[in-house]
């Protein structure tokens, strides 16, 4: 891919992040297109921030399931017995 490719993604990616600035789609092109114009430096910030969100939601995700997996346990919402959960 040439240069304005790059840029262009670049552009695009920046575009939806100051929309959406947790998009962790457009964080990571915005990373493929820094990698492959060499600013590298750029890439590490992005990734720790982007590994950082994760983190956060991969929490959020587990403490819902548990959360979930009690109410389905107490005879709560039908919904709710359709998710997957762990036992705590």
């Amino acid at each position: 891919m040439d240069n304005d490719l790059y840029q262009e993604a670049e552009e695009l990616a920046e575009s939806r992040l100051s929309n959406q600035p947790e998009d962790i789609d457009a964080k990571v092109i915005l990373c493929q297109a820094w990698m492959r114009t060499g600013r590298i430096h750029k890439v590490k910030a992005m990734l720790r921030d982007v590994e950082e969100v994760i983190t956060d939601l991969s929490g959020s995700i587990w403490s819902w399931g548990i959360c979930a997996g009690r109410r389905i346990n107490a005879g709560g919402d039908p919904f709710l017995s359709e998710i997957p959960h762990v036992e705590s």
